[in-house]
């Protein structure tokens, strides 16, 4: 998987986080002369704005580190433990080095703007303990720093998912009309109701089936109005009503075989996303070649992944750009699996070694969303 290039730390956030320690830095020096001030201890404005203030401004050479190790090692489910753990040992090393820069900065500019005598020794070697004492403040506001990039990176997230959103409502839309026509290739419906019209007189059992599994399948369609999003199982039983009819029209030409992992099913696929890559498969074995056509549907999941394979019998695939000279239907699979997912999915299309083509779609797994 791709990491998305919209992770990177721009100059608006950077300049926010400069903003924050700025204020954090004044709100010290001012703390400083309350404490100060109420204990009767003279308070120097120079020697404050010297020693405080750069410590915190020196923060800004760490923040892209920080920021790009943070959002790579996001703190989300199912890896929240062991992403907390590693941020958690990288600000260890983070708040050394800022100490360490921090307090020898600080000794170079009172040297130079309060005349006080520079002894790096003295602060880095001699009173080494006291300096890794003070280091837990710099680890304090590492985690502060966190706090503040988490902020922005997730807020900047559900902009981009809430325009994702919008797109995504507007596509659906004419998705969901081209389903009532049943979803890619209206020839189907018109393939259907001939079919159903040679057999009434023919075979009134098959007429009948073919007209209540065809019912059932419209019924299902206007079910997913409004629905992006449907469970494993809610997609496999949709395509069964459609294989069910293909069946009663190419009869024992058509075998399908459905193996699916059961820790599969409840996971959430974009709504009628298998059932154009079937009907291609259909198309291509039964509809030009006299093969009995044999598909075989199956569902695994490894590293948080879902790929979903489509494989048939078929004379497999010649053209290199076979996705956008096929038609609506494999093009119409991709262009939503990148509207949804971005660079979190795949769609590869290949021949068998020993014949056929396999579909194989990968998706991150998610369960219980929001789907209207």
């Amino acid at each position: 998987m791709k990491q998305n290039p919209n992770n990177k730390l721009s100059a608006k956030t950077l300049f926010y986080i400069f903003l924050f320690l700025l204020g954090y830095g004044f709100f010290e020096i001012i703390s400083s002369l309350v404490y100060y001030t109420e204990s009767g201890v003279v308070f120097s404005w120079n020697e404050k704005f010297v020693s405080r203030l750069p410590i915190y401004l020196i923060w800004i050479i760490f923040i892209p580190f920080i920021y790009s190790f943070v959002t790579k090692h996001r703190i989300e489910k199912p890896n929240v433990l062991s992403k907390t753990v590693i941020i958690s040992l990288f600000g260890i090393l983070i708040a050394a080095l800022h100490r360490t820069i921090a307090v020898t900065t600080v000794e170079l500019l009172q040297g130079l703007f309060l005349r006080l005598p520079i002894d790096l020794k003295e602060i880095l070697i001699t009173k080494k303990y006291f300096l890794f004492a003070y280091m837990f403040d710099s680890y304090l506001m590492y985690w502060m720093i966190i706090a503040v990039i988490l902020t922005f990176n997730y807020y900047k997230k559900f902009n981009e998912n809430r325009l994702i959103t919008s797109e995504l409502q507007s596509k659906l839309s004419l998705a969901e009309l081209n389903m009532l026509k049943m979803q890619i290739h209206p020839h189907f419906l018109f393939n259907t109701l001939n079919t159903i019209s040679a057999l009434v007189y023919k075979n009134p059992d098959d007429a009948d089936n073919m007209i209540s599994r065809l019912s059932d399948l419209l019924r299902t369609s206007l079910d997913y109005s409004g629905k992006h999003f449907v469970t494993l199982k809610e997609e496999t039983d949709f395509l069964n009503l459609y294989l069910e009819i293909q069946k009663v029209r190419f009869k024992e030409r058509l075998n399908v075989i459905i193996k699916l992992d059961p820790n599969s099913l409840n996971i959430e696929v974009p709504a009628i996303i298998l059932q154009p890559i079937v009907e291609n498969s259909i198309k291509h074995v039964l509809e030009k070649t006299r093969y009995v056509c044999e598909i075989k549907i199956c569902s695994t999941i490894k590293n948080n992944i879902l790929t979903l394979d489509v494989i048939d019998n078929g004379p497999g695939i010649s053209e290199e750009n076979y996705i956008n000279k096929e038609g609506v239907g494999l093009s119409n699979v991709k262009s939503r699996l990148s509207q949804i997912y971005n660079n979190d999915q795949s769609l590869i299309i290949k021949n068998l070694d020993d014949g056929g083509l396999l579909v194989s779609i990968d998706i991150p797994v998610q369960h219980s969303r929001n789907l209207e």
